[in-house]
């Protein structure tokens, strides 16, 4: 019995059954898809579309729904900043902050956190979690640190420097990426005052 089992082995072709069988005639039988193989294919694919996004624009969605917002607000009016916060509510904004001064608000004893760019001081407490005393950006709170945003965003040089508000020696491309930031922390962050 055992010595059967061993030649029914032998016999038998090698490999997993594929689809792919000789029939009797010598003809090759064709793999069928079904409609499922041709969906997994394709949520596949957008899968793959959507990671290669996101590593190459930093989007999942490759700016698409950005671009096109861009161009519905661009006809309208101009986005209105975020209200601040209640902290800033007996204050007459915008307020006028020495280096000495912005250095009091880092978060620490239920104070705002608030980050200088260009001159001008954005209330960045509601992103505690990147801005807080364990978050990958809290040196950027409490001073200005706008040389820090001259770099490119793949440049940790940056991150590597002191900070520092002089913005002397920096070409077009750099003071241009400053200005980005600051238009993008005024987009995002309301404006609580500026450095003087």
């Amino acid at each position: 019995m055992l010595r059967q089992r061993t030649a029914k082995h032998r016999n038998a072709s090698p490999g997993p059954d594929r689809g792919d069988q000789s029939t009797s005639d010598g003809a090759t039988a064709r793999t069928r898809f079904t409609w499922f193989d041709v969906a997994r294919m394709l949520c596949g694919l957008a899968l793959v579309v959507l990671a290669v996004g996101r590593l190459v624009t930093g989007s999942a969605t490759w700016h698409v729904g950005r671009t096109w917002g861009a161009r519905a607000s661009s006809s309208s009016a101009p986005p209105t900043p975020p209200a601040p916060s209640e902290f800033w509510r007996p204050y007459q904004l915008p307020l006028a902050f020495t280096p000495a001064n912005l250095s009091q608000y880092t978060g620490a004893e239920d104070a705002p956190l608030l980050v200088a760019i260009d001159g001008q001081v954005f209330d960045v407490t509601r992103s505690a979690r990147l801005y807080g005393p364990r978050g990958a950006y809290h040196r950027f709170v409490g001073c200005d640190c706008s040389r820090a945003f001259a770099y490119s965003i793949w440049s940790m040089r940056g991150l590597r420097e002191p900070c520092s508000s002089d913005l002397s020696g920096l070409d077009a491309t750099e003071r241009g990426r400053v200005t980005a930031w600051a238009e993008y922390f005024a987009r995002k962050y309301p404006r609580v005052g500026h450095v003087i």
